[in-house]
């Protein structure tokens, strides 16, 4: 057998595994973010269980809407699937800023023990390419 049809033989076995190695990857890697996605949707409903309204989220302060972030997401779940428009007609224009102007973000429930803010923030991470939410993100933490 000559080296340069070892080396072949050896190369597409390489690339075989690797490519195995990167598809499995990127199927744990989506099942924990849509886990953690879970997670935190499901923390919110320390907040409260109210009936989303948005007429009601419209006049209400971060204390109501903090009872209603669990239901609006329930009832609109998956939340992947709604882009950001969406976001901003169900529930108006942000309160609050998380990293980037395209991600929506309010002001919800009432001040969290540690820490400066009046209330927690709940953020709609807007992917770039789709428009679409790609993640929610709740600051801080909900224990």
């Amino acid at each position: 057998m000559n080296v340069t049809k070892l080396f072949s033989k050896v190369n597409s076995s390489f690339t075989n595994y690797l490519s195995l190695f990167f598809c499995c990857f990127s199927i744990i890697a989506m099942a924990a973010s849509c886990s953690s996605l879970d997670n935190r949707q499901e923390s919110l409903a320390k907040l409260g269980n109210a009936e989303f309204n948005p007429d009601v989220w419209a006049i209400s302060n971060e204390y109501v809407r903090g009872t209603m972030i669990h239901d609006f997401l329930k009832i609109n779940s998956p939340i992947t699937d709604k882009d950001r428009s969406f976001i901003i007609h169900q529930l108006g224009n942000s309160t609050a800023y998380f990293e980037y102007d395209v991600n929506p973000a309010y002001y919800i429930g009432s001040s969290p023990k540690a820490g400066h803010l009046k209330a927690y923030l709940v953020a709609f991470i807007i992917d770039q390419q789709t428009g679409k939410v790609r993640d929610i993100q709740v600051y801080p933490k909900l224990e």
